[in-house]
């Protein structure tokens, strides 16, 4: 139950995007803070990094505190692939969660038209459409959608195995106060179809994009992920 919280606080991290033209934002570093009905989980860091047209997205989420001595629960997820205008081209996907003596693995590497990997231990050999993201670099994209006004903010994703399409809902805007400031803020949700699941972003103007918050509801939980620092690292290439 712990790892699932934390996951989701891993989900939508870092949604930046540094110009109309270009589909990724320079590189950059930010923490969050991730709580459970308002008891503290634990901090997701998230980082972006470049070498020529190739970029690095790497997020790390722990646990701290009492949940830390329940689970000592550590989650790893890691995005790579190519950047050129306002395409992304993913290239290898990790997701490594560790909850006791328990993990829980999901890799996948692309090539020509064709996603190869393996999800908790299953392997798979896809064919994907050429504009296939996974899930670690799908808020980037997002983020970059927004800050381009598209009227639709629709998506295919490999996720754990699969192809399935997420659709993002515009539900207003918002002034919010976290701890690294005061922002205004777009909301936008994704909601399942059978109402089980929603998940709210606000995502900053003044940072590009980037979510200052993040909310999931289910099963009566509320998980929130806020924004407690953000620093922009060495610009992209």
């Amino acid at each position: 139950m712990l790892s699932r919280l934390l996951t989701m606080g891993a989900g939508l991290s870092l949604l930046v995007a540094s110009s109309t033209a270009m589909a990724l934002p320079n590189a950059m570093s930010s923490v969050f803070d991730v709580s459970r009905n308002g008891l503290s989980l634990g901090y997701l860091k998230s980082t972006l990094t470049f070498k020529g047209n190739k970029y690095q997205y790497h997020k790390s989420t722990r646990a701290t505190g009492f949940a830390k001595l329940l689970t000592g629960a550590k989650i790893t997820e890691k995005s790579e692939g190519l950047f050129s205008g306002d395409r992304v081209i993913p290239t290898s996907y990790l997701y490594d969660e560790v909850v006791r003596k328990d993990q829980r693995l999901d890799k996948a590497s692309f090539a020509k038209g064709r996603a190869v990997g393996a999800y908790k231990g299953k392997s798979y050999n896809l064919a994907v459409p050429a504009n296939v993201l996974d899930r670690g670099i799908l808020e980037m994209v997002v983020a970059n959608d927004l800050n381009r006004k598209l009227p639709t903010l629709n998506y295919t994703v490999l996720d754990r195995g699969e192809l399935k399409d997420y659709s993002f809902v515009r539900e207003g805007s918002e002034k919010l106060t976290t701890n690294a400031g005061t922002f205004d803020t777009v909301k936008i949700s994704v909601k399942r179809g059978d109402g089980s699941r929603e998940t709210t972003y606000w995502m900053a103007k003044q940072l590009d994009f980037l979510p200052v918050k993040m909310l999931h509801k289910e099963k009566g939980d509320e998980i929130s992920s806020v924004l407690r620092e953000y620093t922009s690292l060495e610009k992209k290439p």
